[in-house]
């Protein structure tokens, strides 16, 4: 079984391209050696990233994360089990938008605890898309096929 884990944080500084880039080569690097798929987008001055992969890898990985001095408040919006992954061939995606509105953050949240139960893959994406500002279905479709 996998594990998901989905957050958002506050960068403590805007942060330039070279500092992104740095941030997804280490990602990427990292999430190959540990079998990890996902994205992270940044809007800022918030991240939201969703990891996927094996329970204790993605612990793992949350753990540091949470250790990384770049970001601050960071809340899980999501973590639990599935059996798919949305992202199976993104080492580490990632999307960068315009500054994120600050009502987004509690529209994030009704979107997961509209059915109050374990949200689906579908409302992941839905997060993830309002998020990014864009459409991210043809993620899921191209990783049941």
């Amino acid at each position: 079984m996998l594990k998901q884990y989905l957050y958002i944080s506050t960068a403590l500084d805007d942060l330039n391209q070279d500092e992104i880039n740095k941030i997804l080569l280490t990602s990427r690097r990292n999430n190959e050696k540990y079998d990890l798929s996902g994205i992270l987008l940044y809007r800022p001055p918030h991240f939201v990233q969703l990891l996927e992969g094996p329970e204790g890898k993605v612990d793992f990985t949350a753990a540091r994360i949470g250790k990384d001095k770049r970001h601050r408040e960071i809340e899980v919006l999501h973590q639990g089990k599935t059996a798919i992954r949305i992202f199976p061939d993104w080492k580490m995606g990632f999307i960068q938008g315009n500054v994120m509105p600050s009502d987004l953050k509690s529209h994030l949240y009704s979107i997961l605890n509209k059915t109050g139960t374990h949200p689906s893959n579908d409302e992941i994406l839905e997060v993830l898309a309002v998020v990014a500002e864009v459409d991210l279905s043809h993620a899921q479709q191209e990783a049941q096929s």
